[in-house]
């Protein structure tokens, strides 16, 4: 389980150094990975690298619509209740992604 779980980081840290290129956004939407992000968001560990990745592909209105569909609304809301209660800094991929996604 820890192997695969490093495996999946190493994945989207990739993606997420790829995604501050405009044709690699475009090559990573064109892959269908929205919903398998939205998932992602459920595994702690990947859920803030997820969040950063996200943030970057959501900056264009046709990826919001397949985050929306994919049944993000739910999910950021429950994180951002969360990190409310705390008092801890907010992650920055979730306050990007709930910016964009409004």
């Amino acid at each position: 389980q820890t192997s695969c779980n490093t495996t999946q980081q190493e994945i989207v840290a990739i993606l997420f150094n790829l995604s501050f290129h405009p044709e690699c956004i475009k090559m990573i939407s064109k892959q269908e990975i929205h919903s398998t992000l939205v998932k992602s968001l459920e595994n702690r560990s990947l859920a803030g690298p997820s969040m950063c990745l996200m943030y970057n592909l959501s900056s264009s209105e046709d990826n919001q619509e397949k985050f929306l569909s994919a049944g993000i609304s739910a999910i950021l809301l429950e994180f951002a209740k969360d990190n409310i209660t705390r008092e801890e800094t907010m992650n920055k991929g979730l306050v990007g992604l709930l910016l964009n996604m409004t």
